[in-house]
């Protein structure tokens, strides 16, 4: 099974992370190549652009951050780092990594490019904790938004069934919101509200 996904800027190429602990390029319905990642399955992928070059992060359930250079469905390994626990979600956001972990926790780190003991270029990722997220539960999911005024928020939900809104400027969270499920006889419901600001969702 399947458990995380990401698209390549030519809008053609998709990478899905397996069960398996491989990463399986696609480019129409059936996969091509894969690449054996990590130590059980593949939790978060992202895709995102340092200068004229793609890069593909791909958290593993073993802590591993492993970043990969991108050239058509071919993926090239560049480096990996360990974080303090599984990435569950990751995001690229103004030359820095985002990563949503399973302790509930968000961790940052700068995307450098460096010339290794080697000479090689390779990523270089230095992962700090920027703030507590969803202490009672994993952080399932991790978003960063532009808002119109220039304003940047990162918003994260969890099996904690919270979503919170944060300021990475202040480091703190702005508003958090609640999921709840009601049963009606023939359709099932998904409501959201944020205190401070009332916001819902159905589907």
């Amino acid at each position: 099974s399947q458990s995380s996904i990401a698209w390549a800027s030519d809008g053609k190429t998709m990478f899905t992370g397996g069960a398996d602990g491989k990463i399986y390029s696609w480019n129409g319905a059936s996969p091509g190549k894969s690449v054996s990642n990590c130590k059980g399955a593949v939790q978060s992928l992202a895709i995102g652009k340092e200068g004229s070059d793609e890069y593909l992060l791909a958290g593993g359930n073993d802590k591993t951050v492993t970043i990969y250079k991108v050239s058509g469905s071919a993926l090239t390994k560049s480096n990996t780092v360990t974080a303090d626990a599984a990435a569950k979600s990751l995001d690229f956001f103004n030359g820095s990594v985002l990563a949503g972990l399973k302790n509930g926790n968000i961790q940052t780190a700068k995307f450098e490019v460096k010339a290794n003991a080697k000479g090689d270029n390779e990523v270089q990722l230095d992962p700090s904790t920027i703030m507590s997220s969803h202490c009672d539960g994993e952080c399932w999911g991790l978003e960063v938004i532009h808002l119109d005024d220039g304003a940047i928020r990162v918003l994260t939900s969890a099996d904690d069934n919270r979503i919170l809104a944060y300021d990475l400027t202040k480091r703190g969270c702005l508003a958090e919101g609640v999921v709840c499920l009601d049963k009606p006889k023939k359709k099932k419901k998904a409501a959201g509200g944020f205190k401070g600001g009332a916001s819902s969702m159905s589907s």
